[in-house]
């Protein structure tokens, strides 16, 4: 279709952080015989950036002459030329030359020794490491999740046992004051009538009442408060 460009990467990196990217090692870049005789009007990119952090390293490839001299492809004018990663290292082939490239901060010039963490078991392993560093993370959290909450059970039941406790003592208190209001309880026998039909003298204390064994209150104890006896206040008995 004209207009159009063939585009080999589009790597979509959301944050600087993510160990995620493109390594493109030992490949060959050729064009399909059907492409081969429009290789140069639909022209064909190593790349070009589909989130502002994409990343993308080709090394020891072999690039055939569809890839165009300007290499990598902007997108959307400048989008993430300054946040992007791009290299190349060691590429042969007829579209490898870096001399026409394009120029800006995301494409990147490579040392070996900075290269060699792109390799695949260097660069496949650091992203297992990080990973199982996240995974890890998050085993944290939940655990520290749990201890929260568990933590948060026994303060809960501690304070049910204090409560139950403070209800406990406030009962006991309630009994302790009732037994010492001042006064015994006595069961008296109310007088027997007289054979006049009339009641019998509150003066002298009847037989029933005298033969009673709660007649007279307990003798208290000398460390005792005194206490009033209910027959005194009622009677006036000594």
């Amino acid at each position: 279709m004209d207009n159009q460009q063939n585009i080999v990467t589009a790597q979509g990196r959301k944050d600087m952080r993510q160990p995620t990217g493109l390594v493109l090692q030992n490949c060959t870049f050729t064009a399909d015989p059907t492409y081969h005789p429009v290789r140069n009007t639909l022209k064909s990119y190593l790349g070009r950036p589909w989130n502002e952090y994409s990343r993308t390293i080709i090394m020891e490839s072999y690039l055939d002459d569809l890839i165009q001299p300007q290499g990598w492809l902007p997108w959307n004018e400048t989008f993430a030329l300054e946040t992007l990663f791009y290299a190349e290292f060691n590429n042969r082939g007829p579209g490898a030359p870096k001399a026409q490239r394009i120029k800006c901060p995301g494409v990147k010039e490579l040392p070996s020794n900075r290269v060699v963490r792109f390799t695949a078991a260097e660069f496949i392993g650091d992203m297992k490491d990080k990973d199982k560093d996240s995974d890890k993370k998050k085993d944290e959290d939940k655990d520290d999740d749990k201890k929260k909450h568990g933590d948060d059970d026994k303060d809960s039941d501690n304070k049910n046992d204090e409560d139950k406790d403070s209800d406990k003592k406030e009962e006991k208190s309630s009994e302790d004051s009732n037994s010492d209001s001042g006064y015994d309880l006595v069961i008296v026998e109310a007088p027997a009538p007289s054979p006049d039909g009339g009641s019998a003298s509150y003066g002298a204390v009847p037989s029933s009442v005298a033969q009673s064994p709660y007649a007279a209150a307990p003798a208290l104890s000398p460390t005792s408060p005194p206490k009033q006896s209910m027959l005194k206040m009622f009677f006036g008995w000594n």
